[in-house]
């Protein structure tokens, strides 16, 4: 793994924030974004960081206090001014109690915050607390839960890292894993790193550059253990090319996107779309090739803070038809209906562990697996879709790692990923997100780099729609898509295109089917007559695309409604 430190990246860092907080903690938050920016340590939010220092009282008195990221922040954004100052000495002591439930550790939290106003701590805070050294780092480095992840993990790492690493079973984050870290370092104090089984490292040190390099050393050296354990050639079943994967993605995309949506019994949006991030590359094609990818596949994630993004499980396609579509439907059909099944039996045989207040989800997939093609990851909008994307791409890199080692990949029993995917201060993170009107919703806008097109397709994405901006391939059209890029990331897809050219209309459709699943919404702002022509629409203000066939498009254009401006 690389080390991202640099003394000039660094000494510009500080010189922009020294005025905060001081240098120190300018360094602390330049070494949590070199982790944040590191996806093989953490994930979209993923992980912590903190530093130990003092607040000035009103009576003039300098009170310990751990300064640490905030739940839900992101460490590749952060700032000296996103750490949260909480009263260091009641932490302590708040881990002397025998147990106390996530409610109450909250509110202790809550209450013993120097600033009312700051956002609620991580349940992990007393565990940094009680750590050794100034300066704490915890991640989730796929080379170390790619270690703990099978039956001999613990041999595993202290081959790799030695035996001064203090190395914890699956212990559920917060209260309970402070206790049992209080215990380790008081027999171990000299103990710099310690790793918790299916869940990450966390190491300490003296200053933020101490603590980051130790990260990345021990990494690496996981990281090395494993290319030299990872050596078994996995017997493929079958070979599919990225060209051949691409084809069958425009046929498979809108049959899966229409399933997952949701009825909603409101007549004006009777549907709650969701949005799908395709997962295709050769290294997860060559994977799904393999003899046993099924099995591999059908696990939990690597750690069980991804399982409000990617649910207990994916859902898998057994031996998809590609070249006959109403079959491939039975089967997705299926598939789903038989995932449903699934989900719903594990919902029924943990109902005594169902916190009081919390709904369970739905029982669709996060995660659909179709061999022969890829992984199609949906959310209700291109956000938590990123998320299961990026999530799904390093759990399968590290599940082959463990194959190739000929070992077995090994979770934490279904009663531990329960309580994780159904605890409530999860649910409150999903709880935040809001879901604007048009979220969900993908939109086609023709002439996008005119006036009226460039006005349609702004608000478009004001409302929550993610859109498609056409128009003939030029200067204009690059320029307009880079400057909505910036403000609405993730939802806006440039596309040339020109609506005189049939064959042009189709690749574009197929393109967007690839991109997204589909469209939803048209808004043709060229000439209507024409564009309604080529678009194989009729005259009428809204259409129910999803039943017109067409020879221009070849196939039925799944939407829910047009809207013509002209």
């Amino acid at each position: 793994m690389k080390n991202r430190w640099s003394d000039t990246d660094a000494s510009e860092f500080v010189e922009r924030y020294r005025g905060i907080r001081g240098e120190e903690f300018a360094l602390r938050a330049y070494t949590s974004r070199l982790i944040g920016a590191e996806p093989s340590l953490v994930l979209h939010g993923g992980g912590n960081t903190s530093i130990k220092g003092t607040v000035q009282n009103l009576f003039g008195e300098h009170v310990p206090a751990l300064f640490i990221k905030a739940s839900g922040h992101d460490l590749a954004s952060m700032t000296p001014q996103d750490y949260v100052a909480v009263d260091q000495a009641y932490l302590k002591r708040l881990c002397g109690l025998d147990d106390i439930s996530d409610e109450e550790m909250v509110s202790e939290l809550r209450t013993h915050l120097f600033d009312h106003r700051a956002p609620t701590p991580s349940i992990e805070t007393p565990v940094h607390a009680i750590l050794p050294g100034r300066v704490v780092d915890h991640t989730h480095a796929d080379a170390i839960l790619a270690l703990t992840n099978q039956p001999q993990g613990e041999q595993h790492i202290r081959a790799a890292l030695g035996d001064d690493i203090i190395v914890l079973p699956y212990i559920r984050p917060g209260f309970e894993l402070a206790k049992q870290v209080a215990s380790a370092i008081a027999a171990a104090p000299q103990a710099q790193a310690m790793v918790w089984m299916h869940h990450g490292i966390i190491v300490c040190g003296e200053s933020p550059r101490e603590s980051y390099e130790r990260m990345i050393d021990l990494v690496s050296r996981a990281e090395v253990y494993l290319k030299k354990s990872a050596t078994l050639s996995l017997p493929r079943v079958r070979e599919t090319s990225m060209e051949v994967a691409c084809q069958r993605l425009s046929t498979v995309a809108p049959l899966i996107r229409g399933r997952l949506a949701r009825m909603t019994g409101d007549p004006d949006r009777p549907y709650r779309r969701m949005v799908l991030r395709p997962l295709l590359t050769p290294d997860v094609l060559a994977f799904l090739d393999t003899e046993g990818a099924r099995n591999l596949v059908l696990s939990p994630p690597l750690t069980s803070d991804h399982l409000i993004r990617t649910k207990i499980l994916p859902a898998w396609v057994d031996e998809p038809a590609y070249d006959d579509e109403t079959l491939l439907a039975n089967q997705i059909d299926a598939s789903l209906k038989r995932y449903a099944e699934d989900y719903q039996s594990y919902l029924e045989r943990h109902t005594h562990r169902m916190p009081a207040g919390v709904t369970p989800f739905e029982p669709y997939p996060n995660v659909v697996v179709f061999p022969g093609m890829g992984v199609l990851c949906a959310g209700k909008d291109a956000d938590p879709a990123v998320i299961a994307h990026d999530i799904m791409t390093q759990t399968l890199a590290a599940k082959g790692l463990i194959a190739a080692m000929g070992s077995r990949y090994q979770a934490p029993a279904e009663e531990h990923l329960f309580d994780m995917e159904y605890r409530p201060l999860q649910h409150a993170k999903l709880a935040r997100e809001n879901r604007p009107i048009l979220a969900g919703r993908v939109a086609l806008v023709t002439g996008a780099a005119g006036a009226i097109g460039s006005g349609i397709a702004a608000r478009l994405l004001s409302e929550g729609a993610h859109v498609v901006v056409t128009d003939l391939p030029g200067d204009s059209l690059d320029r307009f898509a880079e400057s909505l890029t910036q403000q609405f990331p993730d939802r806006v897809f440039p596309l040339g295109l020109d609506v005189a050219d049939p064959g042009s209309v189709a690749n574009g459709f197929e393109q967007v089917n690839r991109a997204w699943g589909g469209v939803d919404i048209v808004a043709s702002s060229w000439y209507r007559q024409k564009t309604c022509l080529h678009l194989g629409l009729d005259l009428a203000l809204t259409v129910p695309l999803r039943q017109l066939h067409t020879s221009s498009l070849g196939s039925p254009v799944r939407s829910s409604q047009v809207m013509t401006f002209g």
